[in-house]
């Protein structure tokens, strides 16, 4: 329970148990009638928390020197399986998990894992990881600027951050029978930005200066709307010259063959000729577009 005192200079201090140990911390007010009264309100709110087993340190402290102290024992106090922390845990999901996945993912996921979640919820105990903390650790990576107060991560990648994390919570909850805290929080918007396509005078522009090389390369780029991964991956054998075709079947991700990433995104691009103009249709599930070359 939390109660107050007077500090030698005169500054109301409050007074903490919590779990049997005591924290105290300054109000940063002087002992005057008007502030004792405040004190006492802010007080009821402490315990009527600490009684609900809701009390956060960090809203209520969050310049205390205590503070990484204090969390640390509440989490641990007020878990009831404190030897499962989410560290160990998330490492052993993600090698159950990790031959479900291609090596590009795996990889991605692993650096979210080791960079972004470990090192906010490593010591925590599972059953510990509330919504709140969640929100907490989502706006916290949503606050984060660079050198020019512009925005680290966008919408997207926290989303994809935050994902490892519902899965891991969905297996606990499922294996241990922890609700997960992330049932009820929707992901954020993703606000993509308008494509700027390049005009046909610029594209043209750009074949007539670009290595001749790499002419035929970027123009199955510009009039096929093939992924990088999937233009990288093409091989010899996917082109058929007698039905003037081009299969997509393979990918190329981080310097290495791959399959594609769904079976329903294999395309085929059928290239026409009509009066001397070449027409490139790109046929499939994502695709119903069509260029000339």
């Amino acid at each position: 329970m939390a109660s107050f005192c007077i500090r030698p200079n005169g500054t109301i201090q409050y007074d903490l148990c919590i779990y049997g140990r005591r924290f105290r911390e300054s109000s940063g007010l002087r002992d005057t009638p008007e502030n004792r009264r405040r004190v006492r309100r802010n007080l009821r709110r402490i315990n009527a928390e600490l009684e609900m087993g809701t009390f956060d340190y960090a809203a209520w402290f969050p310049q205390s020197r205590k503070l990484e102290r204090a969390q640390r024992w509440i989490r641990e106090r007020g878990s009831r399986a404190p030897g499962r922390r989410f560290a160990d845990y998330a490492r052993q999901w993600l090698t159950l998990h990790e031959g479900e996945w291609k090596e590009s993912y795996r990889r991605r996921v692993e650096g979210v894992i080791h960079q972004y979640l470990i090192p906010h919820f490593g010591d925590w105990p599972l059953d510990q990881i509330t919504e709140r903390s969640v929100r907490a650790f989502r706006q916290g990576l949503i606050d984060q600027t660079d050198a020019r107060g512009q925005r680290r991560l966008s919408n997207a990648r926290i989303n994809f951050i935050l994902s490892p994390l519902s899965g891991i919570l969905r297996f606990a909850e499922r294996e241990l029978g922890m609700p997960s805290p992330m049932a009820g929080l929707p992901p954020l918007r993703d606000d993509r930005n308008d494509p700027m396509p390049l005009t046909a005078e610029q594209v043209n522009a750009f074949l007539e200066v670009v290595d001749p090389r790499l002419r035929l390369y970027f123009k199955l780029r510009f009039y096929t709307g093939l992924r990088s991964c999937e233009v990288n991956g093409l091989k010899v054998k996917y082109l058929d010259l007698e039905r003037r075709q081009l299969r997509v079947r393979e990918a190329r991700v981080d310097g290495r063959q791959t399959t594609l990433k769904h079976p329903k995104t294999v395309a085929t691009c059928v290239i026409i000729y009509r009066q001397g103009v070449m027409l490139c249709f790109k046929l499939g599930w994502r695709y119903r577009n069509w260029a000339r070359v």
